[in-house]
């Protein structure tokens, strides 16, 4: 595998060592900076609308000034700061089974400790927004709905029709699934424009737009730089800080200018054969990854690909979901901000969280730390078989 990148890349003379490991740094520092804004933005009156990483409509929802927030992330970075276990613990202590998603009990547990993070404090929710990506969005959402009373809007993706089967530009059917789309967006705009209570503005989206073309460009030269053998950059380590610029600061100029650095910092390291194996022999491609408790899964969207070139997983619908608009306002007066409940006003889980059949394949299954004999004692068998029998493929 040979590399990308010119000779035209090295760096100024004198230059490379603050060149060498510039993106982890500014990525971190990015980071920190997001968790602060997010501390303090009830402070400025300002909303945050709770998305998930496929499909958070983060340029749109930019428009009305929102800030977004990503369950995964904040899972990951409690795994990161090792203290994932205990925040998977109180939700499960409360009544959400060991096979529920640890990447949902991990947020569970955030909201029962009202907000605080290792990295801050995480604001509640104005408005949730999701896809049918991932069938656990649709019943993680509505946990949020439970619990502060906000809208949330499920914006439904198409599938392909039949096996080994896709719709493409030009087909009747491609057509009709883009008018589909094109009309739950204008009826997102105007639950956006009703919680916010502000107009949509096209220039603003457009400028918005800019910053996430730039970084487009640059994040697909970041996947072709690390062709190069050894590979620029592991997909674990400094994939997952590139991955998290990717969402929480997609449409913003801070991200578009990251993106492009980084591709500077790459295409150096390429050139002059720097990377994260100084003798690469072979380059596995490991499927799955940890989950918030740090173990790894299988069948979860959200689990990073191990390998020298990232590959985003996704997880497709079986088939239609249930649209679902809460209010379609036209702009003026904005809903009040949510409430975040005391602890004994928190709903109780429901007997069980369908949706998602995978649940006890996904990326967290039961608590790390805890023995399989622990497991099967915090519950009587009669009560697993009983619950088991509910789920749904």
């Amino acid at each position: 595998m040979s590399t990308t990148a010119s000779p035209a890349a090295a760096a100024p003379p004198g230059d490379a060592a603050s060149l060498v490991g510039r993106g982890n740094k500014e990525g971190n520092r990015l980071f920190r900076e997001w968790y602060a804004e997010l501390t303090t933005a009830p402070e400025r009156d300002e909303k945050a609308a709770y998305v998930f990483v496929m499909g958070s409509m983060a340029e749109l929802l930019r428009v009305f000034d929102f800030h977004t927030i990503f369950p995964e992330v904040n899972g990951l970075r409690t795994a990161v700061r090792h203290v994932a276990d205990e925040y998977i613990a109180q939700a499960e202590d409360y009544g959400y089974q060991t096979d529920v998603c640890g990447y949902v009990k991990a947020d569970v547990g955030l909201q029962f400790r009202g907000g605080q993070h290792p990295m801050g404090t995480i604001p509640p929710p104005a408005l949730s927004v999701y896809t049918n990506a991932c069938n656990t969005y649709i019943k993680w959402a509505e946990i949020w709905e439970r619990i502060y009373g906000v809208p949330i809007f499920t914006l439904d993706i198409p599938g392909s029709r039949r096996a080994g089967g896709q719709t493409w530009s030009g087909s009747v059917d491609f057509a009709n699934d883009l008018r589909y789309v094109r009309g739950q967006i204008d009826e997102l705009i105007g639950v956006c424009e009703q919680v916010s209570g502000k107009r949509f503005d096209i220039d603003k989206l457009r400028e918005i737009m800019g910053y996430a073309n730039r970084m487009s460009v640059a994040w697909k030269k970041v996947i072709e730089l690390n062709k190069a053998r050894p590979a620029v950059y592991n997909a674990v380590t400094d994939g997952t800080v590139y991955l998290g610029v990717v969402n929480g600061f997609r449409g913003r100029p801070e991200g578009a200018r990251y993106f492009e650095r980084l591709v500077a910092e790459l295409a150096y390291k390429a050139a002059n054969g720097i990377g994260t194996n100084s003798d690469e022999a072979h380059r596995p491609a490991l499927p799955g990854g940890g989950g918030p408790a740090g173990r790894p899964g299988r069948h979860c969207p959200h689990a990073p690909v191990v390998a020298g070139r990232v590959d985003a997983g996704a997880a497709v619908g079986k088939g239609p979901q249930a649209q679902r608009a809460v209010g379609a306002g036209t702009g003026g007066t904005a809903l009040p901000a949510a409430r975040r409940p005391a602890p004994a006003e928190l709903p109780r889980p429901r007997t069980v969280l369908r949706g998602c059949w995978r649940t006890a394949w996904c990326a967290a299954g039961p608590r790390a730390g805890r023995s399989a004999a622990a497991r099967r004692t915090r519950h009587p068998p009669a009560y697993e078989r009983r619950h088991r029998a509910s789920w749904r493929p």
